[in-house]
């Protein structure tokens, strides 16, 4: 499978990583489920990529391949404002 897409097959107006999923699955003509299941993801773990959240490596990569692009393609460019990530707070106790 070729690890790039050709270039009509995303927009440059699509910067995210779900809209960039989407416009994928989209030029495929294959159900979501079925990208899904080619990569390996669970449907919950599939649609939290399109619905926003930026895959890690660990969904990324798999993602990539079932969509036959890179893995750079679903990252969106560092200008582009992401959304604040969750930290996990120590509590004092723990730090000792």
């Amino acid at each position: 499978m070729d690890s790039t897409a050709p270039p009509d097959a995303y927009p440059p107006r699509y910067t995210a990583s779900g809209d960039r999923i989407r416009a994928r699955v989209k030029v495929l003509d294959v159900p979501q489920r079925e990208i899904a299941r080619r990569a390996g993801l669970s449907w919950s773990t599939y649609q939290r990529c399109t619905q926003g959240r930026e895959p890690g490596v660990g969904v990324a990569v798999p993602l990539a391949r079932a969509l036959g692009v890179s893995v750079e393609y679903l990252w969106p460019s560092p200008d582009v404002p992401r959304p604040p990530q969750r930290r996990r707070v120590t509590p004092a106790s723990e730090k000792a």
